[in-house]
């Protein structure tokens, strides 16, 4: 999104403002995100007509993407915004879509171990894919650099779903 923001602005003080505001606030807005994502079950509550209205939603996502393409194709507000935009919302409806279908089934236990943190996959294995600490060229075979990611990140999303356990534990004790 920031991103976004930062290519349509016209001037290098405005990109320099946003991108000194993102970079003072990212913390922030990662925590923010990590808050809402970890408790998504408790704010809000998953029926079929919110299931009806995820489906209706991303329907929308992918017509705008399909008919901006048509139209626009290869303009900054088509590669920039409308791709970006439609692909976070389509993404979501279909994580909910998802969690509305698989609710009530019967789940394996190794699943149910995944699920428990698979947000916190999410959050830190792509760090191990690509940047400073990416491990994907450790050794020259490709599958086996793969595993070493995926062990990883299990590794430190085991980390990272016991220490925010704690922390949210330590901040209830104290709100109360």
């Amino acid at each position: 999104m920031i991103s976004t923001a930062l290519a349509l602005l016209k001037t290098d003080e405005q990109r320099n403002v946003l991108s000194e505001f993102y970079q003072k606030y990212k913390n922030r807005f990662y925590a923010i995100a990590y808050y809402v994502g970890s408790n998504w079950k408790r704010l809000g509550k998953s029926t079929n007509k919110s299931a009806v209205i995820y489906f209706i939603v991303m329907c929308l996502a992918f017509a705008t993407r399909f008919i901006g393409r048509i139209m626009i194709d290869g303009t900054k507000l088509y590669n920039l915004v409308i791709v970006n935009y439609t692909h976070y919302v389509a993404a979501a409806c279909i994580f909910m879509l998802f969690s509305i279908i698989f609710s009530k089934a019967k789940m394996l236990k190794i699943v149910q171990l995944v699920d428990g943190i698979s947000f916190e996959i999410y959050l830190c294995h792509y760090m191990f894919i690509v940047g400073p600490v990416s491990v994907m060229y450790i050794t020259g075979n490709w599958i086996i650099n793969s595993i070493i990611v995926v062990c990883i990140a299990l590794l430190f999303a085991v980390i990272l779903h016991k220490l925010s356990k704690g922390i949210r534990k330590i901040l209830r004790v104290h709100s109360t």
